[in-house]
Formats: C-alpha cells, sequence, structure tokens
C-alpha cells in the first residue's frame, strides 16, 4: 500500500508539472503573438488623431462662435472649440473681432464610422 501512495503523489508531481508547462506555453504563445501585433493592437486602442486646420477671414458682423459655429461638427463641443480658438489666436476680447483678422481654427479630422 505505501508503494501505491508513492505511485500516485509521483504521478500527481507529474501532472502538475505538465499542467504548469502547458499554461506557461500558452502565455508564452500569446505574448509572443501580441507581441507581433502590438502595433495594430495600440492603433485600434488609440487611434491616431489628426488636426485639421481651418484659416477664417472675419467678415463685419462675425463673432468667433460664428466662425467656430460653421467649422463644428457634433462630435466637438462648441464651448471648448471656441475657448480653443481664443487661446490659439490670442484673442483677448472676442467681442472685438476685426473685419480682415485671420483665425485658425483647429478640430479633429471627421471620420466616418
Amino acid at each position: 500500500m505505501a508503494g501505491g501512495i508513492y505511485n500516485d503523489d509521483y504521478r500527481r508531481g507529474g501532472e502538475n508539472v505538465m499542467s504548469k508547462s502547458l499554461i506557461t506555453f500558452i502565455a508564452v504563445v500569446f505574448l509572443a503573438g501580441a507581441a507581433v501585433d502590438a502595433d495594430n493592437i495600440c492603433n485600434r486602442l488609440f487611434p491616431e488623431t489628426r488636426i485639421v486646420e481651418y484659416r477664417r477671414e472675419v467678415k463685419p458682423g462675425d463673432t468667433l462662435w460664428d466662425i467656430c459655429g460653421e467649422i463644428a461638427t457634433d462630435k466637438e463641443d462648441l464651448r471648448k472649440l471656441v475657448y480653443q480658438a481664443k487661446k490659439d489666436n490670442r484673442i483677448k476680447d472676442v467681442g472685438n473681432l476685426q473685419p480682415g483678422m485671420l483665425i485658425v481654427v483647429r478640430v479633429e479630422e471627421a471620420r466616418n464610422g
């Protein structure tokens, strides 16, 4: 009977080593595959943001809100766009735009899908 217990313990130890080896092998294969395709995975998780720059000359009666509103899509928060345009163009008083001024508005490129 003592021999039987010894043999069972020996088998269990072997099975345990085999299962750990199999798990390690699967993990290595998975990580190797992920490393090979890391660029693709990264681009899907964090797509590259492209910025489009619009230039618009101020006409009489234009406001920064009007100009940004013409450019903005549904994806942009118009308040943030106006704030960023004010900052980018170094405009201190948005109520004092002069005709002929060039306003640059930068937005993320719209993507289909």
